[in-house]
């Protein structure tokens, strides 16, 4: 007679890793907490330098374990807290989703465009807000400054529709994805290198799109997409092929044909 196979054990869902520091539970920090979760703005004052990072850590914690995904914005007065803030997050909380919206490097109306690094910066942390939430166990803490504060920024539903999809097999007119480039802020060049230029060869296109570690290198045969693949700057050697991927303007300034038909 068959003896019965024992059933095997069931999965254990993930755990979330704990907190590398926390504060202890105090009455400030849950009057603080409520405070947020009601929409109130609470004042936490004498916090030292290089503490404030723990606290908002609780605080967003606090928040994402009571009331669900929870998004918290740190303002520093200029880059260099800024930078100090982000130093000491990411040491005390390495869990937490830090968003970065820098300001802009030039004065507006200035005859100097902002810096290409500074730009693709501020779009990657904008598209993140548009297209994904935080979560639970990875709550999110968008870093700016004051001056970034200030600056006006693209509306989010035309940041949402502004994305470019594309995949490999897509029929997709090389002139059509050009087209886009142009009209999203990216420079032509002869070699790709930093993020924001983009070159032609042929049935070759190659751009540095915001938000992606590498360079990525379209081949199209014809009106398809035959392959998507990443390169090395320095070599421009293809180093691992991609299944898709999605571009994102370099420019705040999005000239289309509305916008170019309004300021004429």
């Amino acid at each position: 007679m068959a003896k019965p196979q024992p059933s095997p054990p069931k999965p254990q869902p993930a755990k979330t890793p704990p907190a590398r520091f926390a504060l202890p539970r105090s009455a400030p920090l849950t009057r603080a907490r409520d405070a947020l979760a009601a929409g109130d703005s609470p004042v936490l004052g004498n916090v030292p330098d290089g503490f404030d990072a723990l606290v908002v850590a609780d605080l967003a914690r606090a928040l994402a374990a009571n009331e669900g995904p929870a998004t918290l914005v740190h303002v520093a007065r200029d880059a260099g807290r800024s930078a100090a803030f982000r130093n000491g997050l990411a040491f005390v909380a390495p869990e937490i989703e830090t968003l970065v919206l820098p300001a802009w490097d030039c004065q507006p109306y200035d005859r100097v465009s902002p810096n290409a690094a500074v730009a693709a910066a501020r779009m990657t942390a904008l598209s993140r807000l548009t297209r994904s939430r935080a979560t639970a166990e990875a709550p999110r803490i968008l870093c700016t400054t004051v001056d970034a504060l200030v600056q006006r920024v693209p509306a989010r539903a035309r940041m949402s529709v502004e994305t470019f999809s594309a995949a490999i097999g897509n029929v997709l007119p090389m002139d059509s994805v050009t087209q886009w480039v142009e009209a999203n802020g990216y420079l032509r060049t002869g070699t790709v290198r930093d993020t924001g230029e983009y070159a032609l060869r042929g049935g070759i296109l190659d751009l540095a799109p915001p938000g992606l570690p590498n360079p990525i290198r379209l081949d199209f045969f014809g009106d398809t997409l035959e392959s998507i693949r990443a390169f090395d700057r320095e070599t421009q050697r293809s180093t691992r092929q991609l299944p898709s991927v999605d571009l994102l303007p370099v420019s705040e300034v999005l000239m289309g044909e509305g916008a170019v038909a309004r300021f004429r």
